[in-house]
């Protein structure tokens, strides 16, 4: 007589995150999963390594490269890391890391991007462990109990009974596909970007943190925990230094409710959405709602600072959403084909005008999303994954614009784990795993190749500026603005005529391009080309008039081509726009002695001391002031001021001395001579003033040694060579 069974006609094995495995096989032991962690963090070490002989790249430059304010620990930098939104961003425990690889390497960025590596390949490894946890089985809130017509849940403690941690050694087929999981999302070359790019610390850090929080919650909500209190605390504190190193992760509480969704169980099913352990379950979520709403707050207003923002008048509601779907789109399929990866998707806006391509991407959400609402009924772990992806996304969609970028490799970093974890979890489902088929492992082995490959590729693109940017006008060949950063590696390099050629690229494509107008005014500049480069930059002033840069390099290309009172006013105006800016003052103070209006100098100077106190640059210029208005010991005394700063400043040391030679103090003016001269020896201002002074005093031996020291140092001095001749002529040597 047959055997009647339990089983339902038509239902199939489920997929991903709650499928039940049978007995063990092959169970893993604790050190089998360290040693399994040690090989994925070596294999995603091996996969970055050319990373190392990098630069600083992209805007590392401001960031790093021109920005004393994070270099040490003291209080006043831990203020100041604790305080800016230095280039839009509220990242004070990044900054602390940044300035920890400061005191370790200074400015050698090999020391910087290892930190980076590190970094990354420890998120591989909470990736893995964080997949070995959702990829456990578990039972729905309530135990399940043999019955004669099946299983019925009996309502206990709604809790889910998972098997979680507590379960034993895991079998081989869920470590497999934990350990691919996490060497999918490490070794992708969408990762790229977010590990060699020096200032997207705030990345790889705030995952870090992230990730930890995530494995500490599911440690914290597992069945017969007795410690859950002082674990949920603990995640909280991670999760507080995953927003205090980058706002990314202000989504997570929404994240957390989802996975209580499923595969937790501890809401929906029979546990139900509005119980009183559900809403236990809501109410604990509250202490990460909170870190979470500031971040949120504090984000805009950071992005808000820098001017990155765009406004909702060139950017319409309509455009954001369809950017937005673009998004969810692009980095699937990026994921999946990922080739032509660039540093810069330029978002090219046409006013009236809604691009195709997001209107297509628009129409493949829709789709996308009624068939996973569809089959998430049945496979929940689809939907959730899904949800997962879209929610950390949310952030950095467009809907809240900033910056030129379309699309960015960086921000695939978080949402690509629940791909990931998915992709994977979907090989062990079934009565027989795909992982038992050969053919998957070779399939396997043939993805991740191809994924480290293309990973040891593009982080050589990332080698340097100019390696960058031709590798970003190739993809984007209609891009101005990786036309202008592709100017701006080219004139740090000194190759200016080169650089001409891309601004003047990016001026084609978008001749309203305000970065390419003053790198082109800059380049001019630079090439001592004064005439078409006063043209450039007053260009420039047209599309930023409200920027104190544009204005302060006009008035310089005006006091170059000696339209000295244009000048005076534009520097003053540049000083309106930033007080803040010391040069401002000390190039007003020059072009003002060039007119000979000495006390308005001295008022310029004292601006810039007073702008940048600890400077030797405005006492020095302060002093050259007081010396042409006649105020010869004041200018003494700032003099002196200059040389505390900065004792290597030879120009302070003998403007002093010829000060010191004007009061009639001239052995006072010697030592001060021969101690520039101590500092600097291959220096023949000192020299000079110094022989000068000796042969007014009588002493010309001397004076004919300080000329003949300094002919050897420079042969072709003509000044020296006159009056050395003029001294033996006259019945010396």
């Amino acid at each position: 007589m047959p055997r009647s069974s339990n089983k339902q006609p038509g239902t199939r094995a489920r997929i991903a995150l709650d499928s039940t495995d049978s007995a063990p096989r092959h169970p893993f032991g604790g050190a089998s999963l360290v040693c399994l962690s040690i090989a994925i963090a070596v294999v995603v070490l091996l996969a970055f390594f050319p990373s190392l002989s990098n630069g600083f790249n992209f805007d590392d430059d401001e960031n790093l490269e021109r920005n004393p304010a994070y270099r040490g620990l003291r209080l006043s930098n831990l203020q100041w890391m604790f305080t800016t939104f230095h280039m839009g961003h509220y990242q004070p425990l990044s900054w602390v890391t940044l300035a920890l690889d400061y005191q370790m390497w200074g400015m050698n960025p090999r020391g910087y991007h290892a930190t980076n590596l590190l970094l990354h390949s420890a998120n591989a490894v909470l990736v893995f462990w964080l997949a070995l946890r959702l990829l456990a089985p578990s039972e729905p809130a309530g135990s399940r109990l043999k019955h004669p017509t099946g299983w019925k849940p009996i309502p206990q403690d709604l809790k889910p009974v998972s098997r979680g941690w507590r379960a034993g050694p895991p079998d081989w087929r869920r470590v497999s596909a934990a350990g691919l999981a996490a060497l999918l999302f490490a070794l992708h070359p969408l990762r790229v970007e977010s590990v060699t790019w020096i200032t997207e610390r705030r990345d790889v850090l705030s995952s870090f943190f992230l990730l930890a929080t995530l494995l500490v919650y599911l440690r914290a909500v597992e069945p017969r925990q007795t410690r859950t209190g002082l674990l949920m605390a603990t995640a909280l504190v991670l999760y507080t230094l995953s927003l205090l190193s980058r706002a990314m992760g202000m989504t997570l509480p929404a994240i957390l409710l989802l996975l209580d969704w499923h595969p937790l169980r501890r809401i929906g099913g029979a546990a139900g959405f509005a119980s009183p352990a559900a809403r236990r379950v809501y109410l604990e979520k509250l202490p990460f709602l909170l870190p979470a709403i500031a971040a949120a707050i504090i984000a805009p207003i950071a992005q808000a600072q820098t001017g990155a923002a765009v406004s909702m008048e060139s950017h319409s509601v309509p455009s954001r959403v369809l950017q937005a779907c673009y998004g969810l789109f692009f980095y699937l399929w990026a994921t999946i084909w990922p080739v032509g990866l660039s540093p810069l998707y330029e978002l090219v806006r046409v006013p009236g005008q809604l691009p195709a391509h997001h209107i297509a991407a628009a129409l493949f959400v829709v789709a996308a999303g009624a068939g996973i609402a569809w089959l998430g009924r049945r496979r929940p772990a689809i939907a959730v994954a899904a949800l997962v992806y879209a929610v950390l996304l949310g952030p950095v969609l467009g809907l809240a614009q900033s910056g030129k970028q379309e699309v960015a490799d960086r921000y695939s970093y978080l949402p690509a784990i629940s791909l990931s974890i998915l992709a994977t979890s979907a090989l062990r489902a079934g009565a027989r795993s795909a992982l038992e088929r050969p053919a998957t492992w070779v399939a396997a082995g043939v993805v991740l190749s191809a994924c480290s490959a293309l990973t040891w590729r593009q982080t050589q693109v990332w080698r340097d500026g100019e390696t960058l940017w031709r590798h970003a006008v190739r993809c984007q060949p209609d891009s101005p603005t990786a036309h202008q950063f592709l100017g701006v590696s080219l004139a740090r390099l000194g190759r200016h005529g080169e650089a001409l050629g891309s601004f003047q690229r990016a001026l084609e494509i978008a001749p309203n391009h305000r970065g390419a107008a003053v790198g082109l005014a800059k380049s001019l500049s630079e090439s001592g080309r004064w005439e078409p480069a006063e043209a450039a930059w007053r260009r420039a002033v047209e599309l930023r008039p409200g920027e104190w840069e544009p204005v302060q390099y006009l008035a310089n290309a005006l006091m170059m081509r000696e339209k000295l009172e244009e000048a005076v006013i534009l520097f003053r105006r540049a000083g309106e726009l930033d007080p803040r800016q010391s040069a401002t003052w000390l190039n007003l103070c020059a072009t003002l002695l060039r007119l000979g209006r000495a006390e308005e100098a001295v008022a310029a100077a004292t601006r810039a001391t007073q702008v940048s106190p600890g400077s030797a640059d405005g006492p020095y210029n302060l002093g050259n002031a007081l010396a042409a208005a006649g105020r010869l010991e004041e200018a003494l005394g700032a003099y002196r001021a200059a040389q505390a700063f900065n004792p290597q400043l030879v120009e302070a040391r003998v403007n002093c001395g010829f000060t010191l030679d004007r009061l009639g103090r001239t052995s006072e003016a010697i030592d001060v001579y021969r101690d520039a001269i101590r500092t600097d020896a291959r220096r023949v201002e000192p020299r000079m003033n110094l022989a000068d002074l000796l042969l007014r005093l009588g002493r010309r031996e001397e004076a004919v040694a300080e000329l003949e020291a300094t002919l050897r140092i420079r042969p072709d001095f003509e000044p020296a060579r006159t009056a050395l001749e003029a001294l033996r002529g006259s019945g010396g040597e």
